[in-house]
């Protein structure tokens, strides 16, 4: 509503000797605010607030000033003055003379009694800034004795009433002529009420006097308060029937101890400031004519706990000047509040951390004389009480206001805009902005979403010269077009190009002045004004065209002048000052000539019977919204798009609905509107829904209000079920929702209210007493912040406890996309929950059984639960769970459904609930279906989380290092960049300093040998040969990296049972899906490269001695990376569910090829009858024994540096554990043939202590022979490393006993060969006896599933 921004001002007029200030009143007409001191009367300028000029009286024996009172015409200011005795006072009547120069300069006149002057480095060129005010000057027109002091002057229908201090009343005119004798206030004549049964009687009390009066134009009335501390409402009248002879006034029932009274016309209510610091509130009844007491004003103490006896009697008492919305209330002891019409409190100065408020906040600082709001309520000038070192000091504090407080349009409810005197806050979503080209649908649920900053859009300078302060402004519904108007005139702004669009003509800017608001339609500006002050239109202006007379779309010509105005869809309602509603259809057609507007009239009525003055209408609209929610109205008539007319008058909220259309004379057009309904009273703001295409979503056809202390209202449908007996059930249900912000936007789609809420910071002490000129110490510095509040669980909740489950369910159901549903679930368990248990006494009708059967509706039911139970004290635990099930059938729950994180959360209460026992075991499942799911953060937290518990009091073990792996954690992006990893390429790994091996990750082995330890290791290390078993060795690393699984040492232990390679072809088509390597391609013409192999094969066989030398030499040279065109050169691919080929076939081809290499020459496939590589692919692909898997057209045709780098890793794996098969493939994958050269080192190089040592040769020598087969059989594209491979194999093959590899061999190597297939084994490891190989099962433990105890 009103937010203050910033620090205060501190203002001095410079002039010596003027006193304390005692009173400040707005100027009427001018930009003006006078301010009376004892001594002076001094005018400053709202804007520039700078002194205009100061009259101080010379005359000696001249009494103090008290009040003053101004003309309602600003030309004249009474001045009552309190004469050197208190029996005697005076009214003196000055005249106001503002007159333009043509210099342009502001020259103030001297008279014979006061002097004027400027404050000091003031200058009058200063001034200027397109501020009309002109020549000032004053004169005394009157000067008039009064008998006793003056206590209260006060300016009614043109006429002055003075109330002295020996008990009478005075009536003058502006000339100081008496209308009316003086009247004694014992004969005034009160009573109950204004009923004509009721009898009125006089005071008869000549000790009371009138202390204080306050008038309202509206209700033609004036609240009086009596120095016996009571108060009373007189009815005035019109001007002309005004006597205090034929006055009768209504007693404020119930009220003493008053020090304080204030009026507010616009909603009928008297407010009494009371000596113990509370403020009453009393509203009308129109009917009676009596005041009935609506609420309390009082400072909570959790806010100033010090509470309203500290602050002192109310002292002031001050509404907002244009719009009476908010509440200014001042105390003795200081501190300024700020309340809404009806009670919500804005703010409050001495609220925000009162233990470090500096000593400053309780001195006469913040004692106030007085307040008062500036022209459009755009700050608030305040004035100390104590005389200080300057005694005229005044404090001015900055606000800012939403936009609905003047221009309550339905599009302006859709964002957060504030409007400042010269600027506009605003906080819109950025994807609305956007999507400009886009109709005006709203879009406004994004604004979740969108940055909490404040967008300032400073108005031009050159607007604001003349037209300062902005009167109204507009947003429209996307939030990418604006409009302001001020004094007249306006001006558009566009988010999309960021630029403001001004009149080019100063002179039609200046003739055309803004009434009742704007409003946007699609790209258009309605905008209701008073040309040259003389007719009254409705002008259409586009914001792509130039803001000129001629380039306007269309003039719709009114009576009066507009008061309010609004839209909805394509129709236009229209409010004016005779209290008469129109509404009009709005439609645009393209022709030649351009766009032209067609406006028709549907509905035109008087609402005088239910508004007695048009300012009383607080806010009028539009909806699509119906009592009874499933009746549409005529279908005939469905595209009006309007099916009830919302007023707010003085905090009513009156609903009209529409009516069946009654064709008369062919008028289709016409609607009629039955006569209103009211819904609910103290309503500050409405918002309707933003559309009505969706008739089953009960948030999209709700109405919500704003009532002011007691929160949101929000009017909702119930869709009752299709029944032939009557039910009696209402169609719509009224709840309060209770919220600690003020809320701007409703957003329905998203089922949140936006709010802002007060941040404030005091000025340290220490720079308090140094800053004081600069900066305001005694009031905070305040900003904004926007504030969400979801209100979906407290709708649910109370429809769960007035019985209405079923409606209830289909809310929720209608909101279960939204992404915090089931924290809405959450919040409204653990209210519910909060509230009901700690009672010690049952409770009749509980409301927590419901709220569980509810919540297990969804299936956030068993998330929801446990999300509440750890935010819940374990004391509560029981309670809970006696209404939603034991803790470990829920935990059975989440795993039976695949819900592992939601299992994790319920050990944490089942370790609370349960035995040490019951908790590992369940942990050890969770942990078991994590590792299928692959779930590595979620398994890494069970791990730790069973080696906290262990045993009840075993310490966790230590994790050491974390490997640097390339795999993932826990998605796939290295841990080392990809430069990083190719500068260590080839090169050997440094080793540990105790001789250990390098990138070992940390063991699951605690110090302490532990049961749980051994388990868990046991654990992942079943769960990684299950990995391997089925060829996901990329997931194995991944696996390893998130979880710290140390696969060296594993390897070690697996390379002669699961990690050993079984089937070279299928273990490399694997690794080629796996990690997405593309097959490799032709480089050179096959029989260049067979040629140039079979010499290299010759070459090696002369020199194999010189060929060792290097292979150990060259162990440090880099290996790089080989790219080639996207060219496969595929001669075929064996189907992966074929069984491999014999021991025979692989022997003879083998053999075959290392014996007579030169006749690589002359191979050919021997199904392929084509040299051509095409002819072979065409071939080979449309046969039966080659199929191509389906995965191969999927490949990429490079690869990825993220798969070299992890390939590169378990190729370094590999070798450091002797996995020699492993090693053998990936650097066949990578092509690195210095590797696979290398291999006859590494065997050489094996422990011959080791027993499986023949394994792994063996092992290795049928994978290379394998390999060869498949290479010149089905994929020629690895024939660049054929050769290398045949190297290797020869050497290997052609070892005999007496080679260092065979020497090495132990003693019972006969029996170790026993357990190798005897194909796979070399000729000079294979006797002629053959051998049966031995099952991988015997020599593996038996997996089983064994449970942790």
């Amino acid at each position: 509503m009103y937010y203050s921004v910033g620090w205060a001002k501190i203002l001095a007029s410079g002039v010596s000797d003027v006193g304390i200030v005692k009173q400040m009143k707005c100027h009427p007409l001018k930009d003006l605010v006078i301010a009376l001191t004892e001594n002076a009367l001094i005018l400053w300028h709202a804007r520039l607030q700078v002194v205009l000029g100061c009259f101080k009286e010379t005359k000696l024996g001249r009494g103090r000033n008290r009040e003053f009172a101004v003309r309602p015409d600003g030309r004249g200011v009474a001045i009552a003055v309190s004469g050197p005795e208190d029996d005697q006072g005076s009214l003196e009547l000055l005249e106001l003379t503002f007159t333009r120069e043509k210099s342009g300069t502001h020259t103030l006149a001297h008279c014979s009694h006061f002097q004027s002057s400027l404050p000091c480095g003031v200058e009058m060129d200063q001034l200027r800034c397109g501020c009309e005010i002109g020549r000032i000057s004053f004169e005394v027109t009157c000067s008039k004795s009064i008998p006793g002091n003056i206590f209260s002057l006060q300016s009614i229908h043109g006429y002055l009433m003075v109330s002295s201090g020996s008990g009478q009343l005075y009536l003058l005119n502006w000339l100081g002529v008496s209308e009316e004798g003086p009247f004694n206030v014992s004969a005034l004549s009160l009573a109950s009420d204004l009923l004509p049964h009721s009898s009125a009687h006089p005071l008869c009390d000549e000790d009371v006097t009138v202390s204080q009066v306050d008038h309202c134009n509206n209700l033609n009335a004036f609240l009086c308060l009596f120095s016996d501390g009571r108060a009373a409402c007189f009815v005035s009248g019109q001007s002309a029937q005004f006597s205090l002879r034929h006055l009768v006034g209504v007693w404020i029932p119930d009220v003493h101890n008053t020090s304080c009274i204030a009026i507010n016309g616009r909603f009928c209510l008297s407010v009494v400031g009371k000596m113990n610091g509370c403020v009453e509130v009393f509203s009308l009844e129109e009917t009676t004519g009596a005041w009935f007491h609506l609420h309390t004003l009082s400072i909570p103490t959790d806010l100033y706990p010090q509470g309203l006896d500290s602050l002192g009697p109310v002292t002031i008492l001050e509404w907002t000047d244009s719009d009476q919305m908010v509440l200014a209330v001042s105390w003795a002891n200081g501190g300024v509040a700020l309340w809404t019409v009806y009670g919500s409190l804005l703010s409050f100065t001495l609220g925000a951390d009162t233990e470090h408020t500096p000593s400053a906040l309780k001195t006469h600082r913040t004692r106030l004389s007085c307040i008062c709001w500036s022209k459009g309520s755009y700050s608030l000038w305040t004035a100390p009480s104590l005389t200080s070192e300057e005694p005229d000091q005044i404090y001015v504090l900055s606000f800012i206001k939403s936009s609905i407080v003047n221009n309550p349009t339905t599009t302006n409810h859709m964002h957060i805009l504030l409007q400042g005197s010269d600027r506009l806050h605003l906080q819109v979503s950025t994807s609305v902005v956007a999507n400009s080209n886009k109709d005006d649908t709203p879009e406004v649920g994004s604004a979740i979403a969108s940055t909490p900053h404040w967008r300032v859009l400073q108005v031009p300078e050159s607007y604001l010269v003349l037209n300062w302060p902005i009167r109204y402004c507009c947003i429209n519904s996307t939030g990418h077009m604006l409009a302001v108007s001020g004094k007249a005139g306006m001006a558009l702004y566009s988010c999309i190009s960021r630029k403001w669009k001004l009149f080019s003509n100063e002179q039609q800017e200046q003739s055309i002045v803004c009434c009742g608001g704007m409003v946007w339609w699609k790209d258009i500006v309605v905008f209701p004004c008073i040309v040259n002050q003389r007719t009254v239109e409705v002008r259409f202006y586009s914001l792509h065209s130039k803001l000129d007379q001629s380039c306007l779309l269309h003039s719709l010509k009114l009576i009066c002048p507009v008061e309010k105005i609004n839209l909805h869809g394509d129709h236009l309602l229209i409010l004016s000052t005779n209290c008469t509603l129109a509404l009009f259809h709005l439609s645009r057609h393209k022709n030649q000539n351009g766009v032209t507007l067609h406006i028709s009239k549907c509905y035109e009525k008087s609402i005088s019977a239910i508004l007695s003055h048009s300012s009383m209408a607080i806010s009028i609209m539009t909806s699509s919204l119906r009592a009874e929610p499933e009746e549409r109205g005529d279908p005939s008539n469905e595209e009006h798009g309007v099916e009830s007319i919302l007023y707010n008058v003085s905090g009513k909220l009156l609903l009209s609905q529409k009516l069946q259309n009654i064709d008369i004379n062919n008028h289709k057009n016409q609607l009629s509107f039955g006569s209103p309904i009211c819904l609910a009273s103290q309503v500050e703001v409405v918002w309707t829904p933003p559309t009505s295409d969706c008739r089953d979503n009960h948030l999209l056809l709700s109405l919500w209000l704003h009532v002011g202390a007691e929160g949101l209202k929000v009017w909702l449908p119930l869709f009752p079920k299709a029944n032939p007996q009557p039910t009696f059930l209402s169609k719509r249900i009224t709840l309060t929702l209770e919220t600690n912000i003020y809320p701007q936007v409703v957003l329905f789609g998203e089922a949140v209210v936006l709010g802002l809420c007060q941040e404030v910071m005091y000025l340290p002490e220490a720079r308090s007493s140094a800053t004081q000129s600069a900066t305001a110490a005694p009031f905070p510095f305040a900003t904004l912040e926007r504030s969400i509040q979801p209100f979906l669980h407290p709708i649910l909740r109370q429809l769960l406890k007035r019985n209405l489950g079923m409606h209830a369910l289909e809310v929720a159901k209608g909101c279960c996309h939204l992404p915090y549903f089931t924290h809405t679930l959450e919040c409204m368990l653990h209210e519910v929950l909060e509230e009901e248990a700690p009672g010690k006494l049952p409770k009749p009708d509980p409301l927590l059984p419901q709220v569980v059967q509810f919540i297990k509706q969804f299936p956030q039911f068993l998330k929801t639960v446990s999300s509440c139970a750890r935010k819940t004290e374990v004391a509560l635990w029981n309670y809970l769970f006696a209404a939603v099930g034991k803790p470990k059938d829920l935990f059975e729950e989440c795993i039976s459904s695949g819900n592992l994180a939601t299992a994790a959360t319920y050990l944490i209460i089942i370790q609370n609930l349960e035995t040490f026992a019951v908790s590992r075991n369940l942990a050890t499942r969770l942990l078991e279906c994590a590792l299928e799911e692959r779930l590595w953060d979620l398994a890494k937290n069970l791990i730790r989380y069973l080696q906290a518990i262990g045993g009840g009091d075993v310490p966790m073990a230590t994790p050491k290092t974390t490997p640097n792996t390339p795999f993932s954690i826990p998605a796939f992006s290295p841990v080392e960049s990809g430069d990083k990893a190719r500068e260590g390429e080839g090169a050997a790994s440094p080793a540990s300093e105790d001789g250990g091996r390098p990138f070992k990750g940390p063991q699951f082995v605690p110090e302490a040998h532990s049961k749980v330890a051994y388990f868990i290791d046991l654990l992942l290390s079943r769960y990684a040969r299950k990995l391997l078993s089925n060829m996901q060795v990329r997931e194995l690393g991944n696996f390893a990296a998130n979880l710290e699984f140390d696969l060296i040492s594993w390897f070690e232990k697996e390379r002669c049972r699961v990690a050993k390679i079984d089937n070279c072809v299928k273990a490399l088509l694997a690794l080629h899906q796996d990690f997405q390597w593309p097959l490799p391609l032709k480089e050179e013409d096959p029989v260049e490269r067979n040629t140039r192999d079979a010499v290299s094969v010759t070459s090696y066989h002369d020199n194999s001695d010189r060929l060792q030398t290097s292979i150990s030499e060259s162990g440090s040279e880099s290996l790089q990376r080989s790219y080639r065109p996207p060219d496969l050169n595929l001669m075929g691919v064996s189907n992966l569910a074929e069984p491999p080929p014999s021991a025979d076939q692989v022997k003879q081809v083998t053999l075959q090829i290392v014996e007579n290499p030169v006749s690589l020459l002359s191979w050919q496939p021997q199904h392929s009858e084509s040299s051509s590589d095409l002819d072979q692919v065409s071939n080979l692909s449309g046969s039966s024994s080659f199929k191509l898997p389906h995965w191969l057209s999927k490949l990429p045709s490079k690869p990825s540096e993220q798969s070299e780098d992890e390939l590169r890793y378990l190729l370094e794996v590999a070798s450091k554990s002797c996995c020699l098969g492993w090693v053998f493939l990936c650097a066949v994958l990578i092509q690195d043939g210095h590797t696979i050269r290398s291999l006859v080192e590494r065997c050489d190089q094996l422990p011959r202590e080791q027993a499986d040592t023949p394994i792994v040769i063996a092992n290795l020598i049928r994978t290379v022979e394998e390999f060869i087969q498949w290479t010149y059989e089905e994929c020629h594209g690895y024939q660049c490393i054929v050769q290398d491979c045949i190297q290797v194999h020869q050497v290997l093959s052609g070892l005999k006993p007496q080679s260092p590899v065979a020497s090495r061999l132990p003693s019972n190597s006969s029996e170790v060969l026993s357990q190798c297939d005897t194909a796979t084994l070399p000729q000079v490891f294979t006797p002629e006896s053959n051998f049966n190989s031995q099952s991988e099962t015997e020599m593996e433990p038996e997996s089983s599933n064994c449970v942790l105890s």
